[in-house]
């Protein structure tokens, strides 16, 4: 077994770092207060939030979890059956305690349910949309309801929460949601997701239903230090070594990207035998950029022209960026082109604005724009 993870939630040993964002989530949690968590794609938001509440779970029984992906709910008819299925499962796990509550949940609505007899199977629900179209409530307050029946505390994490904003409708569609969980005494939300831009416009915007619906935690990146005792111990825990300045080597090269430093650790980790050194790291690394190429090329098949050129003036810091000087020189014609090609840059997520610099969100993107497709031009 490999000591870091990438690509998927880390847990437990494979955790690391955060321990005072997952105190205050703790805090929070605990309270039941609503939280939004805020960052770019890759930062580890999810582990985060896995962390924090499986601790919580840990030291206090009366806390139940719900966790929803929204990521692949395209309509508003799909989210109210995920909800609602998430929601009484985490309160009856027993098919025959399900059927005797429901009638009790439900007044107006009628659901219709099927499950398999297999143990910890899920249940599938299914509703009359035209009958929930009409008022949603019973679904939506389903979470206090069973809650409060039961006694116990719940937190429902939903994540891609931005791809709420793709539903026909969906300023009204966000109104109910919050017209209805904001009197929930017995539930906290903890809304998230990948799109930043997005997230800050649903939460910060007072044109939004959901503006100041909770605890905002715009996330930071892991320091370096933290990351370089982490990638230590888990080289020395498989019989393995690496120095403290070819640790902060990987998490130089890949700008302190949480997803990626787990990335280039393994790599470094499976060329090494004894002891990792700078040129593993370097072979490491080159061997990242040629794995990620193609998704690379197709990514910059998708800019226009001038998109492409705003990307070459960031990488070599020509600054100041709406200049006359860097207009002609990389051929972007005039500050309303610069403007527009910001613009559309930041949408499409390659490039996201911090402390008034723009970065890219995916610094090995820039890397290999850098190294491989401007130095070919």
């Amino acid at each position: 077994m490999t000591p870091f993870v990438f690509g998927k939630i880390a847990e437990f040993e494979n955790f690391t770092n955060r321990e005072d964002e997952t105190e205050l989530l703790q805090k929070l949690f605990k309270a039941l207060n609503n939280v939004i968590v805020i960052s770019p794609r890759r930062w580890g938001k999810s582990s985060l939030i896995k962390h924090a509440t499986n601790q919580l779970l840990g030291i206090d029984s009366e806390y139940r979890v719900i966790y929803i992906d929204v990521f692949n709910i395209r309509t508003e008819e799909e989210f109210y059956q995920e909800f609602a299925s998430k929601t009484l499962k985490v309160g009856y796990s027993k098919v025959e305690d399900l059927l005797v509550k429901s009638k009790t949940l439900f007044q107006k609505l009628i659901p219709k349910m099927s499950f398999s007899p297999i143990p910890e199977s899920e249940i599938s629900l299914s509703f009359d949309w035209e009958e929930v179209k009409k008022d949603p409530t019973e679904i939506l307050n389903l979470p206090q309801k069973i809650a409060d029946a039961e006694n116990f505390k719940l937190i429902i994490c939903i994540d891609e929460f931005q791809n709420l904003n793709t539903f026909d409708e969906n300023l009204a569609f966000q109104k109910k949601l919050r017209a209805n969980w904001q009197h929930h005494s017995k539930v906290g939300y903890c809304l998230y997701g990948s799109k930043e831009n997005m997230m800050q416009i649903i939460f910060n915007d007072k044109a939004q239903p959901f503006y100041r619906f909770g605890y905002v935690l715009n996330l930071e990146k892991i320091k370096a230090d933290k990351w370089l005792s982490f990638i230590q111990r888990r080289f020395n825990e498989t019989g393995k070594a690496i120095g403290k300045d070819d640790s902060r080597l990987i998490t130089e090269l890949v700008h302190l990207l949480p997803y990626y430093v787990q990335q280039l650790s393994q790599i470094s980790w499976f060329y090494t035998e004894n002891i990792c050194t700078k040129e593993i790291i370097e072979k490491a690394f080159d061997d990242l950029i040629n794995q990620l190429e193609p998704f690379f090329i197709r990514e910059t098949e998708n800019l226009s022209n001038q998109q492409i050129s705003f990307l070459e003036l960031l990488l070599n810091g020509s600054l100041p960026i709406n200049s006359n000087e860097n207009i002609k020189k990389y051929g972007l014609n005039s500050t309303a082109n610069i403007a527009k090609a910001q613009k559309a840059l930041l949408e499409k997520q390659i490039i996201r604005k911090y402390s008034n610099k723009f970065e890219f969100i995916d610094p090995i993107y820039g890397v290999w724009l850098q190294k491989s497709y401007f130095k070919s031009r």
